[in-house]
């Protein structure tokens, strides 16, 4: 997937700094768990064992969930650009300049096995960057190449913008 071409307002933010494109490799295990849930819906067989029909339709509600978290993570891109920013995702874009960002959150989740046991890896970000006109993206690291890096630095920028002092 190709990074779509700054709009001619991007040209205030300056020159790009760095594009991070959506992450691959997420889509590519989705759609072969999908495929693989209908296959074994379809042919009702898992590893020699003829499945009743509650559990094919729970393979079935899972290949429609991976579908869901693909439609969730399509057109998932983002520009950082000296003084701005792109960020799009599931037909939703954000765009704007460093000192048009009201706030920036971020929330770190962390998977466990068996409830207590901390799997390494997997550990996820979600940046939620908030614009002063009320318009708000979420910035999943799940979706993005480098995901955790985009979000870091679009808040390392916001906090610069807003104080510049601190470094």
């Amino acid at each position: 997937m190709t990074m779509p071409a700054p709009s001619p307002s991007s040209t205030s933010y300056g020159s790009l700094v760095e594009a991070f494109p959506p992450r691959l490799v997420n889509r590519i295990v989705i759609i072969a768990l999908a495929i693989l849930c209908v296959i074994i819906a379809l042919t009702g067989n898992l590893l020699d064992v003829t499945l009743d029909t509650a559990s094919r339709l729970i393979f079935v509600a899972l290949a429609v969930a991976c579908l869901v978290q693909l439609y969730y993570q399509r057109g998932a891109n983002a520009q950082l650009f000296e003084h701005g920013f792109i960020v799009s995702r599931a037909g939703n874009t954000v765009s704007g300049r460093w000192d048009d960002i009201a706030n920036v959150t971020h929330k770190a989740y962390r998977q466990y096995l068996l409830g207590f046991i901390p799997l390494p890896g997997t550990t996820t970000h979600t940046y939620i960057i908030i614009m002063k006109n009320g318009r708000q993206m979420p910035i999943h690291s799940a979706y993005y190449t480098n995901g955790n890096q985009l979000g870091a630095i679009i808040e390392r920028m916001w906090i610069a913008k807003r104080n510049p002092g601190a470094s």
